[in-house]
């Protein structure tokens, strides 16, 4: 486990901002000072998600549950980045889904923050906003869901940072018009792809 990620679930922890949303935390470790030249190796151990990651969600979860499950995910990550992170590997491989026991809902957790980073606290408003924005995290599950589940998905973002870039309903239409076109050639090949089968 790495020192960032190491210090992103500390900064969790002590923010209860993710209570819930990511592993508990269960311990960490650390070695004596004279030690530390010699055997510096850091980390924390989290509690245990029996479950399946988000990417597979296609081979372990009926299809009616899909867009409740990756609109959690995406809750999910919007909760965990508040107290300002900003994930560099935000990702459908980073999140453990968990079936609860006692009905059909799903949980989601976030996992690994190895390239995770706190948000300098002299960073203007402004910066950290077009670092988000550039990021687009929150795409990075979306999207993805959208194109692995073939219809199963509907991505609609909730432009959480983009209203602070100033996103004009112009260029709101022509990000929409393109996603749209996208579906449509996915769709387009899909059918291909099913005819040449037969």
């Amino acid at each position: 486990m790495s020192i960032p990620e190491v210090k992103s679930i500390k900064f969790l922890v002590q923010t209860d901002q993710a209570l819930g949303l990511v592993p508990s935390l269960t311990a960490t470790t650390a070695v004596a000072e004279a030690l530390a030249k010699f055997l510096d190796v850091r980390g924390i151990l989290l509690g245990y998600i029996d479950g399946f990651i988000l990417r597979d969600l296609e081979e372990h979860a009926p299809r009616e549950s899909w867009q409740t499950v990756c609109d959690e995910a995406i809750r999910v990550y919007l909760e965990v980045s508040k107290p300002g992170l900003l994930n560099e590997d935000c990702c459908v491989r980073n999140f453990q889904v968990r079936k609860n026991a006692n009905d059909d809902s799903y949980e989601v957790f976030q996992i690994d923050f190895a390239l995770c980073y706190e948000r300098n606290p002299e960073q203007s408003d402004e910066s950290w906003i077009l670092e988000k924005c550039e990021q687009d995290d929150e795409g990075a599950i979306g999207t993805v869901m959208q194109c692995r589940l073939k219809g199963g998905y509907v991505y609609t973002p909730t432009k959480t940072y983009w209203v602070y870039r100033g996103l004009t309903k112009e260029k709101e239409q022509q990000l929409e018009e393109w996603r749209q076109k996208r579906a449509e050639e996915e769709e387009a090949k899909k059918n291909e792809a099913e005819e040449k089968k037969l």
